[in-house]
């Protein structure tokens, strides 16, 4: 069984690949995918990133599906984190995390 950072190296890395053999792996690595307390911040961002793409260029209604039921529980997958791990994805605009304003001033 692969690791959550295998499936998601390779989920990015086939993100844009289409043809029967990419699209059937890409489901299954979709139907496979367990969040791990120990995925970094940066493989987050990556897996983020891989799941939009596959949800705005589905190979399929399965495809789309899967990528969007994925992307819908982030916040709860974000919410599992290691505090140190959630507060590097801040300002990252993915679901759960925080994003800060710099407050601007007026001058006259």
């Amino acid at each position: 069984m692969p690791t959550t950072n295998e499936i998601t190296d390779r989920l990015f890395e086939l993100r844009n690949r289409y043809g029967a053999a990419q699209s059937g792996e890409k489901l299954r690595l979709l139907k496979a995918f367990k969040i791990s307390r120990r995925i970094s911040a940066k493989q987050l961002k990556k897996l983020h990133a891989g799941l939009c793409f596959i949800r705005a260029f589905p190979d399929s209604r399965k495809h789309y599906r899967l990528a969007t039921k994925l992307l819908d529980n982030f916040s709860g997958l974000i919410a599992k984190l290691p505090s140190a791990t959630r507060r590097r994805l801040d300002d990252s605009g993915i679901a759960g995390t925080r994003i800060h304003y710099r407050k601007e001033t007026m001058s006259s």
